[in-house]
């Protein structure tokens, strides 16, 4: 058919139609593809739309891949991007992809029919410019309103009604994308499944209160919890969330006690008081599971395998183990600060000359009402992730300053008692002045306490620290170095850290005076304590060898089995009062 010049009235366009968006809108202008092959045609429908909206002309034999919000075709252009089109149709469906035909009297009286399907719309010209922008801004308006509409329903598909959280799908893509984020062997991923069992609550208080539970559930872990995690819900009594990529054994621990907590607690719903019981499971990548719907899985299977409600039940055994362990511990260690149920040893501290009593290490120990024993191995490292250790080492603090005080009234004397602490009492604000007013309220002089902090805990102290232990120097608090040798010595290290004492590692001492490379390595120790003007004391003395080895090189002090274990105070005051010796039965 032949080719016709398309021509726009020259009337002056009074009204303004706006074809982007309504006022106070901020979405982007629309996308209107131009496939009007005539170039002179296509240059003039270009000039009446530049101002309202972003214009696309191809450059190939292809339809832009960042899609498209309206197209304009001439007889020709339809012609030619007819199947292009249909396609592009096709594959927006359910939304509404509008095309605009333009074309003339002669054009409309020779159309062919068979290309009517890819056509919602026509206008004939010469063009009228107000039907023009009025029919494109209704196109355009048509085309916001069914992307509105799949929005809606993509969210309502994707999202629980109730709560809002993602369902099931959309939370499988957020977890496969942290798996592709994830590297596998630095990194782990935790999956938390719950169940909040409803029969009994459907029964008696009807469909309704499994929706009123699951709200008020949700709002509370979303209040104490915030937005750091990825919840959601997949049918009346399950969910999911993923933790954040850098979380720990601790945030897993802590998130599932939140969540048995929200769900346990008593609630008053529909006139009734209900408590409901929690399921929880939980798997690992990529320990359990290394694709989104395996670790899911998993963590539903741990779930349903959890036979006792309010425990979280891991998927893999060990780590599970080890995770109730740490939760029970944790929770009786609470229990043993409020009952009194800790206790201070001590070991005695000798010179090695004579065996002369030179002070004592404060050990803390923890006896149940049963009368067991728990092993510090056992406790310490959890009271150090459960936030408790600050308040363990102020106890540990007092009570050593109330025993040197109580021995000292009745004529007995230690010259000093050490204590263990953390980086972590050093940063804390007012720590020192806190000790120097302690160590006033019983009487006692600075040089009466020392503290010690392990060698690794020591090896990356910011200058708050360091100036925590020149603070308590200057004061005339002692400060060891404990298990020296174990972390990464260096001159530097020794040189920069504010230190009176270097004490020699018990490992190394296992291996004098029989073994060539202990030899070797607890003499350098030896030397370098000797070379920075640092008292050495060894740890862990055994045998009368390891005493005499030590000794002849110069070491002055000493604590071990072969003079004395750590002692309860009554046992520990009778060693000050008849003196220390060697244990027969210790070698």
């Amino acid at each position: 058919m032949p080719e016709e010049n398309l021509t726009l009235k020259p009337e002056p366009f009074q009204q303004t139609v706006t074809l982007s968006q309504g006022r106070g809108m901020t979405r982007p202008p629309p996308r209107i593809l131009l496939l009007i092959d005539k170039r002179g045609n296509r240059e003039q429908v270009a000039r009446q739309l530049k101002q309202h909206g972003e214009l696309l002309i191809p450059a190939s034999g292809s339809l832009p891949e960042q899609g498209f919000d309206l197209a304009i075709v001439d007889g020709a252009g339809l012609c030619r991007w007819h199947d292009q089109l249909r396609q592009a149709r096709q594959h927006e469906l359910p939304v509404f992809l509008p095309v605009m035909l333009i074309m003339s009297p002669t054009e409309l009286r020779h159309h062919n029919k068979k290309y009517r399907d890819a056509i919602d719309e026509f206008i004939i010209t010469p063009i009228d410019t107000e039907e023009f922008f009025e029919r494109t801004a209704m196109l355009l308006r048509a085309r916001r309103l069914a992307e509105q509409q799949r929005q809606h329903l993509v969210h309502t598909i994707n999202h629980d009604r109730t709560t809002g959280l993602p369902a099931r799908e959309l939370f499988l893509k957020h977890l496969e994308t942290a798996i592709q984020w994830a590297d596998p062997g630095t990194e782990k991923l935790y999956v938390v499944a719950g169940r909040i069992p409803m029969k009994r609550f459907v029964q008696s208080l009807g469909h309704g209160v499994t929706e009123d539970i699951i709200e008020a559930v949700v709002s509370d872990l979303r209040e104490c919890m915030g937005d750091r995690f990825v919840m959601s819900r997949f049918n009346s009594d399950e969910g999911a969330t993923a933790l954040p990529s850098d979380s720990s054994l601790k945030d897993v621990s802590r998130f599932s006690q939140k969540l048995i907590q929200a769900i346990q607690r008593p609630r008053f719903i529909r006139g009734e008081w209900i408590r409901p019981v929690a399921r929880v499971g939980i798997a690992i990548y990529p320990d359990d599971a290394i694709d989104a719907t395996g670790l899911l899985e998993a963590a539903s299977i741990a779930m349903s395998e959890a036979s006792q409600p309010g425990i979280p039940h891991f998927y893999s055994r060990g780590l599970r183990d080890r995770t109730l362990q740490f939760l029970r511990i944790e929770s009786e260690l609470h229990q043993a600060l409020e009952r009194q149920e800790l206790e201070l040893w001590f070991q005695p501290k000798f010179r090695l000359s004579d065996l002369a009593m030179a002070g004592a290490e404060a050990l803390i120990r923890w006896r149940k009402p049963s009368g067991e024993m728990v092993s510090p191995g056992v406790f310490i490292p959890v009271a150090e992730q459960a936030g408790l250790i600050q308040r363990i080492d102020s106890w540990v603090l007092e009570a050593a300053c109330a025993a040197l005080a109580r021995w000292r009234e009745s004529g007995l004397d230690c010259p000093r008692i050490a204590v263990n602490i953390t980086p972590a009492d050093l940063s804390a604000e007012g720590f020192v002045t806190w000790l120097q007013q302690l160590i006033d309220k019983y009487g006692l002089t600075p040089s009466s306490i020392g503290v010690e902090l392990t060698e690794t805990m020591l090896m990356n102290v910011d200058q708050h620290i360091q100036d925590s232990l020149k603070a308590l120097r200057a004061c005339g608090i002692q400060v060891s170095i404990d298990d020296f040798g174990t972390g990464y010595s260096s001159l530097g290290y020794l040189q920069q850290l504010p230190a009176d004492v270097l004490k020699i590692d018990k490992s190394f001492v296992d291996h004098i005076p029989h073994n060539k490379h202990g030899q070797l390595i607890t003499n350098a120790i030896i030397a370098l304590g000797e070379q920075f003007g640092l008292e050495l004391v060894a740890e862990g003395i055994e045998t009368r060898e390891q005493l005499e080895y030590l000794r002849k090189r110069g070491v002055q002090t000493g604590q071990g089995f072969l003079v004395s274990r750590p002692l309860p105070e009554p046992e520990f005051i009778e060693a000050m009062k008849n003196g220390l010796s060697i244990d027969p039965g210790a070698e």
